[in-house]
C-alpha cells in the first residue's frame, strides 16, 4: 500500500515530472536542461571517491524498508533479510 502522498504513473518520464514540478526529487539521472533544476551534490563521483579513500568502503546507495507490523510478527525477519542479501552478494550470479 502506497503512502497517501504517492501516485503511480507507469511509463512517466522522471525528468519531465521533475521539470514540471509533479516530482520533487530524482535519485537517478536528470536528462533535461531546465536551469531551475540542480544537483544536490554537484560532483557525486568525486565525493564517492573521497569517501572511499577516507573510510575504506563504498558509500551505501540503497535502503531496505520493512513495515513495523512485519517485524513485530517475525522477530527474525530483519536478520533473515540481511543474511539473504549477503548471500546474494557473495554469489557469482
Amino acid at each position: 500500500m502506497l503512502p497517501p502522498n504517492c501516485v503511480l504513473e507507469p511509463g512517466a518520464d522522471l525528468s519531465e515530472l521533475l521539470a514540471s514540478g509533479s516530482g520533487c526529487g530524482d535519485f537517478g539521472h536528470y536528462g533535461g536542461d531546465n536551469p531551475n533544476i540542480k544537483r544536490l551534490i554537484p560532483d557525486p563521483r568525486a565525493l564517492e571517491k573521497q569517501w572511499v579513500s577516507s573510510t575504506g568502503f563504498v558509500p551505501p546507495h540503497h535502503t531496505i524498508v520493512v513495515r513495523d507490523e512485519l517485524l513485530r510478527a517475525d522477530s527474525e525477519l530483519a536478520a533473515d533479510l540481511f543474511d539473504a542479501f549477503v548471500r546474494a552478494k557473495d554469489t557469482d550470479a
